[in-house]
């Protein structure tokens, strides 16, 4: 065994492939690795890298849609609930104004 052993070292050295019988698997020299969709299609599914990022878009694209419709029933409610509370709606207003005001209130000296 430990002559199979010297042997296996001195082709891996010399950069040739290297096959192992029995229980491990073969070495060679330039193994590359490769996907998923690469297997299932024998390496030739360039289409599938735009199927991937098309199908993302299409969800991103209905995710924003969808939110952008709540986003407009929230302004729309918004605006009802502002008409019918006024006060609450002035006492906003001079709030901010009095804050602006005040944030650049300062000592000159």
């Amino acid at each position: 065994n430990d002559g199979n052993h010297q042997r296996l070292l001195a082709q891996l050295a010399e950069g040739g492939g290297v096959v192992v019988t029995g229980e491990a698997a073969s070495i060679e020299a330039g193994d590359t690795r490769i996907t998923n969709i690469q297997a299932l299609f024998t390496g030739q599914a360039h289409w599938s890298l735009y199927m991937v990022v098309g199908g993302m878009m299409a969800m991103a694209m209905i995710y924003f849609l969808r939110h952008l419709q709540a986003i407009g029933q929230v302004i729309v409610h918004g605006e009802h609930f502002v008409i019918g509370h006024p006060t609450l709606e002035a006492s906003i207003v001079y709030l901010a104004i009095w804050l602006m005001m005040f944030a650049s209130y300062g000592v000159i000296r």
